[in-house]
């Protein structure tokens, strides 16, 4: 008896998944961390293109909007990359003339943030100081934050900045208290406080006059 014919199959019809951005970092030729966002609105730089083209070395201002940036461990990788790839080359100072971009990541709730770039324009407004307005200037995405992976506590150690090691220097009169942290002592020579000149309000004065007048006609009438 022959065997059986293979019986044919087909995948099931899918939905086209939606269009991912996976941000990750390499540390000593390793993963470090990944995040992955879907993209579930997109519109280019040049869809801006009553906007002036970005200038390559400016220094954003980072804006992060929501609590979620705080608490959640998604958001705080998220702001974290973020952080990392518009940093640039760091300075002691910046000219806040020269700040022409403002970055803005607003959580909207649900793992959904909103991704939006601004120039900073400054108008005349009749006074000293100018009038600033921000013009949308692309891109501009929304994203869904969805899977992601935290480094390894070993990786994690050895990638971030180490304290010097050997003891601390003591600090005289400073300690560390458990629940109050630094905790530091203040001597002040003793103050007599009888001997110290201040200003009496006038009130005070007429009231012991009017006291003192009062006893002199208590003493009269006893005699």
């Amino acid at each position: 008896m022959p065997p059986d014919p293979p019986v044919p199959g087909a995948d099931p019809p899918r939905p086209q998944p939606p269009h991912n951005l996976t941000l990750g970092r390499v540390f000593d030729g390793q993963i470090y961390d990944l995040l992955e966002a879907g993209v579930t609105a997109f519109r280019p730089i040049k869809a801006f293109s009553k906007v002036a083209n970005k200038v390559a070395g400016e220094k954003p201002c980072l804006v992060f909007a929501g609590e979620p940036f705080e608490v959640d461990e998604k958001h705080r990788l998220l702001k974290n990359m973020v952080l990392d790839i518009f940093r640039g080359r760091v300075v002691d100072n910046i000219n806040l003339v020269g700040l022409d971009r403002v970055i803005v990541l607003t959580a909207v709730g649900e793992g959904k943030v909103l991704f939006r770039e601004y120039r900073v324009v400054f108008k005349k407004s009749g006074h000293k100081v100018p009038l600033v307005q921000l013009e949308e200037m692309g891109p501009r995405l929304d994203l869904a934050l969805g899977r992601h992976q935290q480094p390894a506590l070993d990786v994690a150690k050895q990638a971030l900045p180490q304290r010097q090691e050997g003891a601390m220097r003591k600090r005289k009169n400073v300690g560390r208290d458990e629940f109050e942290g630094t905790v530091g002592k203040v001597y002040l020579p003793k103050q007599d406080i009888d001997s110290i000149a201040y200003k009496k309000p006038k009130g005070a004065k007429r009231r012991k006059g009017a006291a003192a007048e009062e006893e002199e006609g208590e003493g009269m009438d006893l005699g």
